[in-house]
């Protein structure tokens, strides 16, 4: 386990250990693992849905795959420490590629959305991703409509670097975002 502090919030990388605590006993088993109450968070989809499949899909089988490196393959619960609860989660992509990228994706639960926790989150976990010399990017993707989001990017000092429109699938547009290391 990896722990980060900040004013406000605790991040806490998932192990493999309690990633499986997770999957067969559910997230309040887990939290209680952690010391923490239950969360309940309430997620808007489609982070509902991506936080399932990533759990099974991604983050248990890259975990146990890179134990040494398990940070850049897993959720990291955002806990806020005064109240010791988890209030939302974040992660990358990967282990910074051959070119040095990575991507970050993060999410806040709604009843704690508009109090700054996620640009707090994102610039503490962006401050341990650049102790790693393989890196050199950080990219990111929000909705077009995702004003919050684009404004926690560009708090951290991620500039956009161009749209992606879905026109055909009648999607929302996504905008690509990107922080130089």
């Amino acid at each position: 386990m990896i722990t980060l502090t900040s004013k406000r919030l605790k991040l806490i990388a998932l192990d493999n250990q309690l990633l499986t605590i997770w999957s067969n006993n559910g997230r309040n088993s887990m939290e209680n693992e952690l010391g923490l109450k239950p969360s309940n968070m309430i997620i808007e989809e489609p982070f509902n849905t991506e936080n399932k499949a990533a759990l099974f899909d991604f983050w248990l089988p890259m975990t146990s795959k890179y134990p040494h490196y398990f940070g850049w393959f897993t959720n990291w619960e955002i806990v806020h420490i005064d109240k010791k609860i988890v209030i939302g989660g974040l992660g990358f992509s990967n282990f910074p590629d051959e070119k040095g990228h990575t991507q970050i994706g993060y999410f806040i639960s709604q009843n704690f959305n508009n109090q700054g926790f996620a640009t707090e989150a994102v610039a503490k976990i962006l401050d341990w991703a650049a102790k790693e010399p393989a890196l050199k990017c950080v990219n990111a993707e929000t909705f077009k409509d995702n004003i919050p989001s684009q404004k926690v990017l560009i708090a951290n000092g991620f500039k956009q670097t161009g749209n992606i429109i879905n026109e055909e699938n009648n999607e929302i547009p996504i905008i690509n975002w990107q922080k130089l290391f």
